[in-house]
């Protein structure tokens, strides 16, 4: 379990019927040393919660986006453990994925640092279609966890609402 900075997370819930159409995601965390991660070989899990009652929990595993291989395609050098610049990509424009009903897209992303090391800060950005129907948060405060594979990155958000009622935004204070 590592920390999760959130930089925002978003709902929008544009008929005010306490159920969200869209979310999207952004933020990072840092590996552990000797710490990796693989979306394209692992499960994918946005876990979205609210006094431990599951808010949305969307899970992508490699075999659901058949044809595919995976749902998550590694973009950049060729897959070794050692090589930098990684990234991962998924895209379902139907957001249909069975057990992931709304999630569009996503990225992750781990760049190389000063002296061509590989770095440990995972960047990552998710969204959803038009079709995720969260259940909207009640309070001010909800978790986050994303989960690949066994490693966890998870924050605790704060939200306010807009002034149209329409819009929950949220994001973590520094882990």
């Amino acid at each position: 379990l590592v920390p999760l900075t959130t930089r925002r997370t978003t709902f929008t819930d544009r008929n005010r019927n306490d159920v969200s159409e869209k979310w999207t995601t952004r933020g990072e965390f840092l590996l552990n040393a000797g710490q990796r991660i693989d979306p394209d070989a692992e499960d994918v899990q946005l876990l979205v919660t609210e006094g431990g009652d599951a808010l949305y929990k969307p899970e992508l595993r490699p075999a659901s986006c058949a044809p595919l291989t995976s749902c998550f395609v590694q973009k950049g050098p060729a897959k070794q453990p050692d090589t930098c610049t990684k990234s991962w990509k998924f895209t379902d424009k139907q957001a249909d994925v069975v057990d992931a009903i709304g999630w569009k897209t996503g990225t992750f992303k781990q760049r190389k640092v000063t002296g061509g090391l590989c770095g440990n800060k995972i960047t990552f950005t998710l969204a959803s279609g038009k079709n995720a129907t969260v259940t909207n948060p009640a309070g001010t405060r909800v978790r986050e966890s994303i989960r690949i594979g066994d490693d966890c990155a998870s924050a605790l958000l704060t939200c306010t609402t807009s002034a149209s009622g329409k819009v929950r935004k949220c994001a973590s204070t520094s882990p």
